[in-house]
């Protein structure tokens, strides 16, 4: 069995209306914590942050890229993969790595 060594943060950005984020976000720490990875509280603490995404909210994807400029400071600082999840990532698709090129995964 392959032994993780990284720890990994989930950044919920949160709608009091819509809990499609924080269900998703669950399902992604079921999935990967029996494979060793830790959940940690800061960003600064993880080898990989996965910006989870909801379009629902207003300005949802300026949001993002306020988020992931904040990210990108951590990232200057250390080895840190970043990964946008959820709709907005679908919906911004490549366009979030023409304005986050630091951005190493998209998933949605």
């Amino acid at each position: 069995m392959v032994k993780f060594l990284v720890s990994c943060i989930f950044l919920i950005l949160p709608n009091s209306e819509y809990n499609f984020s924080a269900a998703f976000s669950l399902i992604i720490e079921n999935i990967i914590k029996p494979l060793g990875f830790s959940i940690v509280n800061e960003p600064s603490e993880a080898d990989i942050v996965i910006l989870n995404t909801c379009h629902i909210r207003e300005k949802a994807a300026e949001k993002l890229y306020s988020e992931l400029g904040r990210i990108r400071k951590i990232q200057e600082t250390k080895n840190l993969t970043i990964v946008v999840a959820g709709c907005v990532a679908q919906a911004e698709g490549t366009e979030i790595f023409t304005r986050a090129p630091f951005v190493d995964i998209v998933v949605g």
